[in-house]
């Protein structure tokens, strides 16, 4: 295409640019196909995908169950074990603490 002058330019830009009308009526395209259904649905299927799905579900939620009642007495049981020491700890400091009021109140 050769373009001597700027009114061509113009001219050759505008039909480039320029809307063009489609054919046929694209919007009734995607209506008019049929839907590929690989089974038909129905409620026995659907009962089915249910059981299925309960099915691997329960066992997973049982198992988490269970793990979270191990974790919450392993928890419980270094509670008690952390209170134990504490105890401990604190009936030496008040022994010392008993120990050192008696030597002052000797002297």
């Amino acid at each position: 295409m050769n373009i001597d002058n700027d009114a061509d330019l113009e001219r050759a830009l505008r039909q480039a640019l320029a809307p063009i009308e489609p054919g046929r009526d694209f919007s009734v395209i995607p209506y008019s196909r049929r839907r590929v259904i690989f089974w038909p649905p129905s409620r026995t299927m659907l009962a089915l995908a249910a059981g299925l799905v309960l099915l691997l579900l329960v066992p997973i939620g049982v198992l988490q169950y269970q793990a979270r009642q191990r974790r919450g007495e392993q928890a419980r049981e270094q509670l008690v074990t952390a209170l134990k020491l504490t105890e401990r700890k604190l009936q030496k400091t008040r022994q010392m603490v008993v120990r050192e009021l008696n030597r002052r109140n000797n002297l």
